[in-house]
């Protein structure tokens, strides 16, 4: 279940990743049509980069889960061990 979770969120890591250097590089991958909200002029990767991090910290996040239960399951503990102690 960890290593399965573990895997789908470093695959949207990896697209948060695309998706902001989509919005810091513009369209064309030059870094010349960078993309920018109608008002105020606001480039849209600095919203994009506030994905990017979410994602990352979600991966670790689950990265750590992931690590734990490994260790876990190398000692032999049971979720059952687990509640009573």
């Amino acid at each position: 279940r960890h290593l399965v979770t573990t895997a789908v969120t470093l695959l949207f890591v990896y697209y948060g990743y695309e998706f902001f250097m989509f919005g810091f590089l513009g369209p064309l991958g030059t870094g010349v049509a960078v993309p920018k909200t109608t008002i105020w002029r606001i480039p849209l990767w600095v919203s994009y980069l506030a994905i990017f991090t979410g994602l990352v910290f979600m991966g670790y996040y689950f990265a750590t889960d992931l690590i734990k239960s490994a260790i876990d399951l190398v000692r032999g503990k049971t979720r059952q061990q687990e509640v009573k102690a």
